[in-house]
């Protein structure tokens, strides 16, 4: 009996240990749609058709910018690091071309993100290498 209660202590412990470290380790998903909110600060003009979409099993995005279509591989590490570098777009005439570029640049210049819950809302942030926000995004439902 002592020999099963030990075995049972043992199993008890390791459970919760590994319960303790899953809490611990911050496992944050870009899967789906984002808004694109904000870029460098400026309210977005299009921002009802600007968004991006990731799909972590294809390690793509694709979306909207606006008026073109973008779409690409990315590529993100466990620091958060993120990268949305040369991202194919269609080339169609544009009236509101200036979101539009600075939304691209905003991609090029992404180096980490960030998640975070606010009043019931999922926010996704990007920022550049001297760790200023470039760009902020809402989750869609």
């Amino acid at each position: 009996l002592d020999v099963v209660m030990k075995k049972f202590y043992f199993m008890a412990a390791t459970a919760i240990l590994m319960m303790l470290g899953a809490c611990s380790s911050k496992n944050v998903s870009l899967e789906g749609s984002w808004l694109i909110e904000t870029a460098y600060g400026q309210p977005v003009v299009v921002a009802d058709t600007a968004i991006i979409t990731f799909d972590s099993q294809a390690m793509q995005v694709s979306g909207c910018n606006g008026c073109n279509r973008f779409f690409g591989p990315y590529s993100v590490s466990e620091k958060q690091t993120l990268s949305l570098k040369n991202l194919a777009t269609t080339m169609m005439a544009c009236p509101d071309a200036l979101s539009e570029g600075e939304i691209m640049r905003a991609f090029n210049e992404t180096n980490t993100f960030d998640v975070k819950e606010k009043k019931d809302k999922t926010y996704l942030y990007f920022y550049n290498d001297k760790k200023e926000e470039i760009m902020s995004l809402v989750s869609v439902l």
